[in-house]
């Protein structure tokens, strides 16, 4: 890895997240927090990495705090336009009337919104530009060769993980963090293509990795939309003393179906996936 490639990947970085986080506070909308959201999944992956190697240290600043904030709010408004959208394509084409928990959806949406607008009102613009240079410094400060090498250190390591994982009793347990791992993997093998020449992993399939992502993310955004199905049938048995929700439990059902169906064939993917990737590096 390059540092003077790596020190203009970080600077760029930066500026995107400050475009996408004025997009994202027009509104709120779908897009454009999936966005900034994806972008901070892309400083989730550096920060790992500048902490693991020794290079920056991050715990304690403000600004990776109100990251964290973000995240955590674009994530809850990410996950409510994802159950609208799933409870739309369940109900199509079936009898079921879903109208009070899709009420409850839009209620929902509306008090994650305010909260990610609320988070965004405290933003630390000098905390940010500070931090920026703390990195850039701390980065040319490290060694040439120590980079590189940590850098193959970063990428192995999280390969070790989804092996552990793939070959755990029961997979399904560990597939959130299976995914999450994979994503840490392909953003920083990302960073190693922008920032390495020539590059050691020039042959990775992103095709692949992504068409595996997308069938964990589905797993994930149904495994989510299931817990809190049980939360409101809960908490609707509650008001209706006691008596039972069949359309909330009949919806479940279906896509608790279709999450078996969806990651039927991902172990012996990621197996080929892992190892190939082992032997690029390596």
């Amino acid at each position: 890895m390059n540092k003077e490639l790596f020190i203009k990947y970080i600077d760029n970085l930066i500026k995107d997240y400050n475009t996408r986080f004025r997009l994202a506070l027009k509104g709120a909308k779908e897009e454009p927090v999936h966005d900034l959201r994806v972008l901070i999944k892309r400083f989730n992956a550096l920060f790992l990495f500048l902490s693991e190697a020794g290079i920056y240290k991050s715990n304690s600043q403000l600004f990776f705090t109100q990251l964290r904030h973000f995240f955590k709010s674009a994530g809850n408004l990410r996950d409510i336009h994802v159950q609208k959208s799933l409870v739309m394509k369940y109900v199509d084409g079936r009898e079921l009337d879903l109208t009070e928990y899709e009420t409850y959806l839009v209620s929902k949406e509306n008090n994650m919104r305010l909260t990610f607008f609320n988070w965004s009102k405290n933003y630390p613009k000098k905390e940010q530009t500070q931090v920026k240079k703390d990195i850039i410094n701390s980065v040319k400060s490290f060694k040439q060769d120590e980079l590189s090498s940590k850098a193959s250190s970063f990428i192995l390591k999280r390969l070790n993980l989804i092996e552990k994982y793939l070959f755990q009793t029961n997979v399904d347990k560990f597939l959130h963090k299976i995914r999450q791992t994979l994503k840490q993997l392909r953003f920083f093998i990302e960073i190693m293509h922008d920032c390495t020449d020539p590059n050691p992993m020039e042959e990775v399939d992103f095709k692949e990795i992504k068409e595996i992502e997308a069938i964990l993310g589905n797993w994930n955004d149904c495994f989510v939309i299931c817990e809190d199905l049980q939360r409101y049938r809960k908490y609707m048995n509650k008001l209706n003393a006691g008596q039972s929700c069949p359309e909330i439990t009949r919806l479940i059902e279906y896509i608790q179906a279709d999450m078996h169906k969806q990651v039927s064939d991902v172990r012996p993917r990621l197996l080929k996936l892992a190892y190939h990737l082992k032997y690029l590096i390596l």
